[in-house]
């Protein structure tokens, strides 16, 4: 008596022996790192806007609530090249400006 061959799925995996359990893992694991980096990547477009905007966390609530929401809506909207980072720079500009905020002054000197 002979056994059939072992098959390989596109996978790679043997007979589709991956458990759903580890698809499950590996999908955890995944979405986990995805989270991670989009949080680092909230608090870096945060702390540029601040600074660049010379907001400060404690006296300028408000400021800083406009700050976080719209990069938090830049996040949301899936939706992140350069043309994309450009109109949100250029939303917080129009925004703050209604505040009397501008962007702070960069020497063109190095």
């Amino acid at each position: 008596m002979s056994y059939p061959k072992k098959q390989t799925t596109k996978e790679g995996s043997l007979n589709g022996s991956q458990t759903d359990a580890s698809n499950g893992f590996l999908s955890a694991t995944r979405d986990a790192k995805a989270a991670k980096r989009k949080e680092q990547l909230f608090s870096l477009l945060v702390n540029k806007f601040r600074g660049k905007f010379q907001v400060e966390i404690g006296d300028d609530a408000q400021l800083d609530r406009i700050i976080r929401q719209e990069v938090a809506q830049f996040l949301e909207s899936g939706s992140m090249t350069e043309n994309d980072l450009v109109k949100l720079d250029k939303r917080l500009s129009d925004t703050l400006s209604k505040y009397g905020v501008s962007a702070k002054r960069q020497d063109a000197t190095p």
